[in-house]
C-alpha cells in the first residue's frame, strides 16, 4: 500500500502542471503603467486610461469612452498561441449609473465586450449596454483553438460606438489561458482522491 500511495502521489504531482493555470496576459488587470497608461496594452480610436475605479481587490482598471461615431475603439495586447491548442478568455467590464464626467452609463446603441483577433478570424464575448445595472459582469470566450499555421492572436478590450453614443466603461481582470485537458483533470482527481484514501487509512 505504501508504494500504491507513493504512486498516487507522483500522479498528482505529474497532472497539477498541466492543469495549473498561467495567464498569458502581461498586466491582466492593468496595474502597472506610467500615469494614465497601461505597460503593455496598446489602443486605436480612444484614451486609454487607467482609472480607479476599479474590480474586487484590484487598484486599476482600464476606462473608455463611447463617443458618438460608427467605428469600434479599444485596447489590445498580441499574445503567442500554439495551433490547435484551445484557450479561453475571461474579464470583467461594467458600464457606471452615475453621472458626470467618468461615471456615466453606455447610452445611443453602445456595446462593450471581450475579442480574440487572428490572421482571419474574429471571436468576440456577449456584450454589456446601456441596459446593464451598473455591477462588474464577467464576460467569456470559453473556448477558442487556434487554427493551423496561426502563433500570435491579439486579445481587445472593445467598444462598439453609434451615432450619437456616449458613456464610460470599464475593463479589469483580463484571463487568457489554456483549457484544461480532460485527461489532465483525471489525472489530477485520481491522485487526489488517493491521497485522500492513504490519509484516511493512516489515521485509521
Amino acid at each position: 500500500m505504501k508504494y500504491i500511495g507513493i504512486l498516487l502521489m507522483a500522479i498528482a504531482l505529474i497532472a497539477m502542471p498541466a492543469v495549473a493555470q498561467a495567464n498569458f496576459l502581461s498586466n491582466p488587470g492593468f496595474e502597472y503603467g506610467t500615469g494614465e497608461d497601461a505597460d503593455d496594452w496598446e489602443e486605436w480610436s480612444w484614451a486609454q486610461r487607467r482609472d480607479s475605479y476599479a474590480h474586487g481587490d484590484s487598484t486599476y482598471s482600464l476606462h473608455g469612452w463611447a463617443a458618438s461615431g460608427t467605428d469600434n475603439q479599444g485596447a489590445w495586447q498580441s499574445v503567442s498561441v500554439a495551433p490547435g491548442t484551445t484557450y479561453f478568455l475571461t474579464g470583467y467590464i461594467l458600464s457606471p449609473n452615475g453621472t458626470g464626467n467618468d461615471h456615466s452609463p453606455l447610452t445611443g446603441g453602445a456595446s462593450a465586450f471581450l475579442s480574440i483577433e487572428w490572421d482571419g478570424g474574429q471571436l468576440d464575448s456577449d456584450a454589456i449596454t446601456a441596459t446593464t445595472d451598473a455591477v462588474w459582469i464577467q464576460k467569456q470566450i470559453a473556448s477558442w483553438t487556434a487554427p493551423e499555421g496561426i502563433t500570435s492572436a491579439t486579445i481587445v478590450t472593445k467598444i462598439q460606438r453609434a451615432d450619437g453614443s456616449s458613456g464610460d466603461v470599464y475593463f479589469d481582470d483580463l484571463d487568457f489561458d489554456v483549457v484544461p485537458e480532460p485527461a489532465s483533470l483525471l489525472l489530477l482527481g485520481t491522485g487526489l482522491v488517493g491521497l485522500f484514501g492513504l490519509s484516511r487509512k493512516k489515521r485509521a
